[in-house]
């Protein structure tokens, strides 16, 4: 309208149009709503989890599909894979797994800026449309006012997504139509139920303590240590003998096996060295910590572990919703020990309370057996 005004021309001489998106990082998006979750936790305490997820959900919401036309040939059939969760775990610089492995996932980093830069300068440009931070405040506070569940729960967080989906016709963002598996905000309310399900599983096995935590983070030190040095072609101090020796080739094809390394394993490495010098050029006065930058390789090891114990993980899962329940008779003096000290490490270590551990618990036992069937 401003445009059919016939001064129009002279106030756009003195205009310069800035492209101001919503945010592409769920981890950046999640600090908006920090005042919001302090104000609604003196009326309803926040799961672990919620918030994450449901800004995961927002951004997915934002992300455009790659254009292909943009980038060299050789890597145009890496970005036929980049599906929204694994642009949004890009954006976030998490790992790519399962989706991109090794090599690949060494290429699709390498050009991170590239695809975060592509559509910058059109009209429609990635984070002009999507979820805006109002819609995923008025969630949260729906989410709040939710007397089917005792604190903001992921499930909560599930409902209130599935019931703002069905207003297309409220939201801009809803009327577009799906690309591939993007703008599909349906689609990436069930992509964020299968996340919470491999979260929660990943922490009940940390809570059943059968690993110390500590055995991951030092197999991940060893490693790393000893990638660097056949990368740079030294030798490590054997801390026993006092002699320096070359880097243990086995014990790096152990890892890399558990990692699922595929394609080049000296690109691989590489790649890992490119990471800790990232690390050094961002945080030049921060002390080097593996664990922390690697922490995507530490969860590997945990779920490569996790799965040799599935049964055992599977029985605890029955024993759990058995505690305190008319069945809890049943269960041996081991199980119900077991079981116990799970809940309790829920409640220390990844801070739920134990209500909504048995709600989370009973949706991710609901969810497992509806993908077995």
């Amino acid at each position: 309208a401003f445009k059919t005004v016939p001064d129009f021309p002279s106030f756009r001489s003195r205009f310069e149009l800035v492209a101001v998106p919503y945010l592409l990082s769920s981890v950046e998006e999640a600090k908006i709503y920090e005042s919001d979750v302090r104000a609604l936790a003196k009326f309803k305490p926040m799961t672990p989890h919620a918030l994450e997820l449901l800004c995961r959900w927002a951004v997915m919401t934002r992300l455009k599909q790659p254009d292909p036309d943009h980038y060299e040939s050789n890597i145009r059939g890496l970005l036929g894979r980049l599906d929204p969760r694994s642009k949004l775990k890009l954006y976030d610089r998490e790992s790519l797994h399962p989706v991109f492995k090794g090599a690949d996932e060494t290429s699709i980093r390498e050009i991170r800026g590239r695809i975060l830069g592509e559509s910058m300068g059109v009209v429609v440009y990635e984070g002009r449309f999507g979820a805006s931070p109002r819609e995923v405040r008025a969630v949260l506070h729906r989410c709040s006012q939710n007397n089917r569940h005792a604190s903001v729960t992921p499930m909560a967080i599930f409902e209130e997504l599935e019931r703002l989906v069905r207003d297309r016709s409220v939201y801009e963002f809803l009327q577009f139509e799906p690309r591939g598996k993007y703008h599909d905000a349906a689609g990436f309310i069930q992509m964020i139920r299968e996340e919470f399900v491999e979260i929660f599983e990943r922490e009940v096995f940390g809570a059943m303590t059968l690993v110390d935590e500590s055995e991951y983070d030092s197999l991940i030190s060893r490693y790393t240590q000893h990638v660097v040095a056949s990368v740079k072609k030294e030798r490590i101090l054997n801390s026993a003998t006092g002699s320096h020796e070359p880097p243990s080739e086995t014990l790096m094809r152990e890892v890399e096996k558990i990692l699922g390394v595929s394609g080049s394993v000296e690109r691989h490495r590489e790649g890992l060295l490119g990471r800790i010098a990232a690390f050094k050029i961002d945080h030049p006065k921060a002390k080097v910590d593996v664990v922390e930058i690697f922490a995507d390789l530490v969860q590997k090891l945990r779920d490569h572990y996790s799965e040799k114990r599935a049964q055992l993980i599977d029985e605890n899962y029955k024993a759990m919703l058995r505690l305190e329940g008319s069945e809890e008779g049943q269960l041996s003096q081991a199980e119900r020990t077991l079981a116990q000290t799970t809940f309790e490490q829920l409640e220390t270590r990844y801070h739920y309370d134990r209500t909504s551990a048995r709600d989370c618990l009973k949706f991710v036992v609901a969810a497992k057996r509806r993908k077995v069937s």
